[in-house]
């Protein structure tokens, strides 16, 4: 069996042996299904756990198991990677997020002056970015509610209202 390494337990939470694990770069939902998980010290799965809980937070996760019951035993875990079969992790979402059919439209502002096209949508922690060519540079412009006005499928363009300046030299 393959495993995949989906996080690190960087040390014990509380007295009744529950682990502050940090996540790799995994979807957290599917963890709410699971019921065993593997560790080691090292690169390899090396024992098997029972999960009795599991509390989700942003790139964190604090994890108790059944044959961890203190502080002391899941002291002993400190530095302890985490794993999965990998088989059930699922594959990860485009980076490009739910926008990246749209690579390659134009971009125009209200009154039809076409701004530029788009070269790839990244996703930022605060937001979506477009990255544009705008004349011979690559600006960004954040992809937000306030500034996206409508997306034409059939002329493969965006209809944006950007503040002014936005798109200016620096």
């Amino acid at each position: 069996m393959s495993f995949k390494k989906i996080g690190t337990v960087l040390k014990p939470f509380g007295l009744e042996g529950r682990l502050l694990i940090r996540l790799e770069n995994v979807d957290t939902e599917f963890l709410r299904s699971l019921k065993y998980v593997y560790w080691g010290h090292g690169s390899t799965a090396e024992e098997v756990s029972e999960i009795h809980s599991l509390s989700i937070q942003p790139k964190k996760i604090i994890l108790g198991l059944k044959q961890v019951a203190n502080r002391d035993a899941a002291d002993q875990l400190r530095q302890a990677s985490l794993f999965v079969p990998a088989e059930i992790v699922p594959e990860p979402e485009d980076p490009q997020g739910e926008y990246a059919q749209y690579t390659g439209y134009g971009i125009r502002n209200r009154q039809g002056h076409f701004l530029g096209k788009i070269l790839r949508v990244e996703s930022w922690p605060a937001q979506d970015m477009l990255i544009i060519q705008h004349g011979e540079d690559e600006k960004m412009i954040p992809l937000t509610d306030d500034f996206l006005v409508d997306i034409h499928e059939d002329k493969q363009e965006f209809i944006m209202d950007l503040p002014e300046g936005l798109l200016d030299e620096d």
